[in-house]
């Protein structure tokens, strides 16, 4: 089944194409305003962004976001969880998913949530915490896991096995799940993997056959991550839940110089439940020719201004916070890089 339900903004006109006639006069299905799903949004004072929900297809409904709301007296980017039972009609009071909001001092971003329809579901989200000293604070991957429609849930831990000891950035992560035990979770990653891989940017996951309470070591998802030069971004994967899976992300690498440098959009199947990978190759398949970039949805990089010519785009510093301070999550050597792009050079655009 599929178990990361999509909810799309619909917009509707009055005109209906006929036999290659427009039919006028054809009203539209009522949408109603937009309402706060936060209950809270009458009185709280920090700022929620970024949700996604999902449902089990039984009539549970979860929806998880960051905030930045004051929680016990710490006031850093949490995630909030709530539920609805009707239809979204109403919701559940918004309740802190990571279970330290009150003591922790890091930041907790970009959270994403799946169930198998089977009554487990799966949170995941990218945090700088260090969990009170027992990983680091480079950037990792928590999950935590509701075996009762996400009226509780369990106290986070890495996702990925090596926390307590990478030292490279691990964030925005995926999961997703065939419905019938397999679970896989992929990232972004700045870590080389004890020296395995590069360092450019890479796509890892990790797999669980037990409902997400155990997972195996993060590895590579693009199989050149070791040779490729190229920045891997944004990885989303998804499964027809008889067998097949595809993960897909964009990136900067020319695939050993088979298509441009320009970010084309890749992606990788597997037959059997993640263990392998097929090799990646290019989705847009004018990816050996187009001069455009093709991705997006990280906001990481913004365009700044010309350099020598060509368009320079800068990292635009993530909400990472440690003593006070502002601290990249990113080489120096990722801070700018140039691409060829058109248009105002102050524009800012999301890659």
């Amino acid at each position: 089944m599929c178990c990361r339900a999509s909810i799309p903004l619909i917009t509707c006109m009055p005109l209906l194409l006929v036999q290659g006639k427009t039919a006028l006069g054809q009203s539209c299905p009522e949408i109603p305003d937009p309402q706060p799903l936060n209950s809270n949004a009458d009185s709280d004072s920090g700022g929620d962004r970024h949700p996604q929900v999902t449902t089990d297809g039984a009539g549970t409904w979860v929806a998880v976001w960051e905030s930045h709301e004051n929680i016990g007296g710490a006031i850093d980017f949490d995630i909030l969880v709530a539920a609805s039972t009707d239809n979204g009609v109403t919701w559940s009071d918004p309740q802190p998913l990571n279970t330290n909001p009150d003591s922790d001092v890091g930041d907790e971003e970009d959270p994403q949530i799946t169930t198998d329809g089977a009554g487990h579901w799966i949170a995941v989200w990218g945090s700088n915490d260090d969990l009170g000293g027992s990983i680091g604070t480079d950037g990792d991957i928590l999950v935590t896991i509701s075996a009762n429609n996400g009226g509780t849930w369990t106290t986070p831990v890495p996702l990925n096995t090596n926390a307590a000891s990478d030292g490279g950035y691990d964030g925005h992560p995926q999961v997703t799940t065939d419905g019938v035990g397999n679970w896989i979770a992929v990232w972004f990653s700045w870590d080389d993997l004890g020296g395995t891989i590069g360092n450019d940017g890479d796509i890892l996951f990790a797999r669980s056959a037990d409902n997400g309470v155990t997972w195996t070591d993060p590895a590579p998802l693009n199989t050149n991550a070791a040779s490729d030069s190229g920045s891997d971004r944004s990885p989303q994967v998804t499964t027809d839940g008889a067998g097949n899976w595809i993960a897909s992300w964009f990136s900067w690498d020319d695939l050993g110089g088979t298509i441009g440098t320009d970010a084309d959009i890749l992606y990788a199947r597997s037959t059997d439940a993640g263990a392998s990978w097929t090799d990646p190759a290019p989705l847009n398949t004018n990816a050996a020719s187009d001069s455009g970039d093709d991705g997006g949805g990280s906001g990481h990089y913004r365009r700044t201004g010309p350099v020598g010519g060509r368009v320079g785009v800068s990292r635009r510093p993530r909400r990472h916070h440690r003593h006070g301070r502002r601290h990249p999550v990113f080489p120096q050597h990722e801070q700018r890089r140039c691409l060829d792009l058109p248009g105002p050079a102050q524009h800012q655009r999301r890659l």
